[in-house]
């Protein structure tokens, strides 16, 4: 599939689905002594293809036809697919194509589906090294429009409005059937998108109805009574006794 700036994928991606025969095959085209791993000879036909003066040196030793064909291409690529392969001539190929596919400058979809891709490695090489993506310094001028203080009360009545009526859905949704709490508490997604799908409201308006009647407060947590003959003597709370007023003599009742 094309992308940005008329430029397909990188050869990498394109050769996902090749077999290691295939990329053999066009290294020995290109004259490039081939690897013996597959991953090699991927890694060695990306390598050249990365070279823009390798692949224009390619190109300058291409037929009439195809050179015309690459540059159409070059200026305007368009891809159908992401796995993609060498493949044998078909009744899809253009006029001249043959010769660039042997050599990797082009890329046949696995099914034969949409013409040839063109690699972005080859397109950015034959633009030339004085193409640039097109740069405007200027922002463009938003339009502004005028509004009074009424316009602005009648949106946000509107906007109320229909806040409400989606809210009381929704509390007449867990109303009709309560929804069930996780044991960690608050209400878990499955229960949310019940809800939401019975009232027909999104997930932030269900969300702002059921928060100030506790749908996602946490239930307290409490520990459960122990009698103090069962809890250590290190953990057990001592109540402490006042120290004595120093001012008041010792053994007169206060």
């Amino acid at each position: 599939m094309g992308g940005p700036l008329g430029l397909d994928r990188p050869l990498e991606e394109l050769l996902a689905g090749a077999t290691s025969d295939e990329l053999r095959a066009v290294l020995v085209t290109l004259g490039i002594k081939p690897p013996s791993a597959k991953q090699q000879r991927l890694a060695a036909l990306v390598e050249h293809h990365r070279d823009p003066g390798a692949v224009t040196e390619v190109v300058a030793r291409a037929p009439a036809i195809t050179q015309k064909l690459l540059a159409r291409r070059a200026d305007s690529t368009t891809g159908q697919r992401q796995f993609s392969m060498f493949g044998a001539s078909g009744p899809d190929l253009e006029p001249g194509a043959r010769w660039a596919v042997d050599r990797g400058l082009l890329i046949v979809d696995r099914h034969r589906y949409g013409p040839a891709r063109m690699p972005v490695e080859v397109a950015l090489a034959l633009r030339g090294s004085d193409w640039h993506a097109p740069f405007d310094p200027l922002p463009p001028s938003a339009q502004l429009v005028p509004i009074t203080s009424a316009e602005v009360e009648r949106e946000a009545a509107a906007a109320a409005t229909a806040f409400a009526a989606r809210a009381a859905s929704v509390l007449s949704a867990c109303s009709a059937s309560p929804p069930a709490r996780l044991k960690s508490g608050g209400i878990g997604a499955r229960e949310l998108a019940r809800i939401g799908k019975a009232a027909q409201a999104d997930d932030a308006v269900g969300r702002l109805a059921r928060q100030p009647y506790g749908a996602h407060s946490q239930p307290p947590r409490t520990r459960p009574a122990v009698h103090r003959s069962l809890v250590p003597p290190a953990r057990r709370r001592t109540r402490l006794r006042p120290l004595p007023d120093p001012r008041r003599p010792v053994g007169l009742n206060p």
